[in-house]
């Protein structure tokens, strides 16, 4: 793990903008907030990090995979009312021809039949009245919660408030788990959020009441959330600085790209709902083995002040790596004790609150992030499957694979220049994918349209990797947690906001239809250009640099300039190389040589 001084967190939330300015300043602005000496130098580089990267793919997967079974849809199955107990020795087909009234078009009503049935052949002479209980004519999908308890026509707004309860669970706990995180720790959120995970997600499949499948998955969703983010946090601040972005984007693309194929790998032998969330619950088990051998990460700990937890965290992964016990001890020393800047005099800094998110140098960037968040699952969710239904059913499996060929992509893009530039340049191409898809159901070119639709769901996959990069690195050790969490409640907020967006679609005229759609896709691009464009105070960033630079560290690998090197070579003669990287091992420690 990588270990850091806490003076730059005083110095970064609690002091005002001096100057701001745009254009070259974000240079100095898209780099690591809370940068440390590389985890080499502290207990090695090796089995941990593995571990802690299988532990994040897993998190992230069962997330992705809960979250796709767990969100109830109205599907496109045909359903019709099921025939009163006194007419319960008439066959479906003989019922459905008598006793189910047929519209004008053709088509059969779903919420209503026949007081009593027809004569078939003749015209009906009695009233009709709303179903009790209805016929299902099941899908590939199966038998869902939607059968179980009649979650159609009258009922349908129970589905639509357990769609709402279930994005409340990530609205609600995500922001107050991710405090917890940052003042008490990231393992014991860990442990809390496997617990909750694994025993709503049993519970769940043998329940037969709504009211308590509603409150467990409420309970479900937001546990994954939380191990979705915090593994990732983790992560981050575990792995080597030249590698974490490579290292977050593998965590994320791999379960990704995975997960929507194991759901619907699931759903072709899965008859039942109940024994398909048992199988997308199972690999939750590998979760209880992993987040026992993980530790505490060591920027938090040094963060806090808490070095002799500090130094048991590092002895058990250098462990893992198989680094000497007794040089980890001394790296750790040597880095605690304050190097150069700090000469002993580390000091704890204070319990920062929701508060930090929205003063200091940084806030400006912070509101572009959660716009960015907020605008981008308002385009996600607001997609329209439910319009190209059995369309996007043949175009499935063509989905998936370029979903993988994107997820492939979002991985050696950000190896090879990082992640700020495609960040930016995928958002553009999501805003322009949903425009494109607009155009075509205008002009009603369906099969256009549904390849519009696929290309749109995959460019917002991509900008998710991005922005999950950008969102971890961006938030200082002390608030990170906190502040990916106020994020990830943005992005639920979003997609709670593109429920109304589809119902306003429905609900304008026919002109106007496009508007909203329209509205959310212009909103995208300008929040993104907004985060390229925001402005940063250049003296506080500037002071920072200085002090990163005396103790070694590295800034973004995405954002290294000309000033980074001059400033570095200044705080090397102010400083001495007392505290700096050994000769030959500046590629290892993440320092360019100068």
């Amino acid at each position: 793990m990588a270990a850091t001084s806490h003076h730059s967190f005083a110095d970064r939330v609690g002091s005002a903008p001096s100057s701001t300015s745009c254009g070259p300043a974000r240079e100095l602005e898209h780099r690591r907030s809370e940068l440390t000496a590389d985890s080499v130098v502290v207990f090695g580089n090796g089995a941990f990090q593995r571990l802690l990267l299988a532990f994040a793919q897993v998190a992230i997967f069962v997330s992705k995979a809960q979250t796709s079974v767990q969100m109830l849809t109205a599907k496109s199955f045909r359903y019709w009312c099921r025939a009163p107990s006194e007419y319960s020795y008439m066959s479906t087909a003989k019922w459905f021809h008598s006793g189910i009234p047929q519209r004008p078009d053709g088509s059969y009503s779903h919420c209503t039949r026949y007081e009593r049935p027809r004569v078939l052949g003749s015209e009906p002479s009695f009233s009709e009245v709303p179903c009790q209980h209805w016929y299902y004519n099941l899908t590939a999908d199966g038998y869902t919660a939607v059968e179980e308890w009649d979650l159609v026509c009258d009922r349908v707004w129970l589905l639509e408030i357990a769609n709402a309860v279930f994005m409340c669970g990530s609205v609600v706990c995500v922001p107050i788990m991710g405090l917890a995180s940052d003042r008490y720790g990231r393992r014991p959120v860990l442990y809390a959020s496997v617990a909750v995970l694994y025993g709503s997600s049993v519970f769940q499949c043998f329940t037969t009441s709504l009211s308590t499948y509603v409150g467990l998955g409420f309970l479900l969703l937001a546990s994954c959330s939380v191990l979705e983010l915090t593994t990732s946090i983790l992560l981050f601040e575990s792995t080597p600085i030249v590698t974490r972005e490579e290292f977050v984007a593998l965590a994320v693309c791999v379960p990704t790209a995975l997960a929507p194929v194991y759901r619907s790998a699931v759903g072709l032998f899965a008859d039942q709902w109940r024994t398909m969330h048992l199988a997308v619950a199972a690999p939750s088990l590998l979760l209880i083995i992993v987040v026992y051998l993980t530790g505490e990460s060591l920027d938090w700990l040094i963060a806090c002040g808490k070095f002799e937890e500090a130094e048991r965290a590092a002895l058990w992964a250098a462990e893992l790596n198989h680094e000497e016990p007794d040089h980890v001890k001394e790296r750790l020393a040597a880095f605690t004790s304050g190097g150069p800047l700090g000469s002993g005099r580390l000091l704890r800094p204070g319990r920062p609150g929701f508060h930090a998110l929205f003063s200091g140098p940084r806030r400006y960037v912070f509101f572009a992030t959660f716009a960015c968040w907020f605008t981008s699952y308002i385009g996600r969710f607001s997609l329209p499957f439910d319009q190209v239904g059995v369309q996007i059913g043949e175009f499935k499996w063509t989905g998936f694979v370029l979903n993988l060929l994107g997820m492939t992509s979002s991985y050696f893009i950000t190896k090879g220049c990082g992640y700020f530039g495609p960040l930016v340049v995928s958002s553009l191409l999501c805003a322009s994918a949903v425009a494109a898809q607009l155009i075509l159901s205008v002009y009603h070119m369906l099969v256009l349209s549904v390849w519009a639709l696929t290309v749109s769901f995959v460019f917002f996959n991509m900008t998710y990797v991005f922005l999950c990069i950008h969102t971890v690195e961006i938030f200082p050790t002390r608030m990170r947690s906190m502040g990916f969490a106020f994020s990830y409640m943005c992005g639920s907020l979003g997609a709670v906001t593109a429920a109304l967006v589809q119902h306003m679609e429905r609900m304008l005229p026919h002109s106007l239809k496009l508007l909203p759609r329209g509205l959310s896709s212009l909103a995208i691009a300008c929040c993104y250009l907004g985060l390229f464009l925001v402005p940063t105070n250049v003296k506080e960033e500037s002071t920072d640099g200085l002090k990163e630079a005396a103790l070694g560290r590295k800034r973004s690998s995405s954002h290294i300039s000309l000033s980074d090197d001059t400033e570095r070579r200044r705080a090397a003669m102010r400083f001495g190389d007392d505290f700096a990287a050994p000769k030959g091992s500046e590629r290892d420690a993440g320092v360019p040589r100068v």
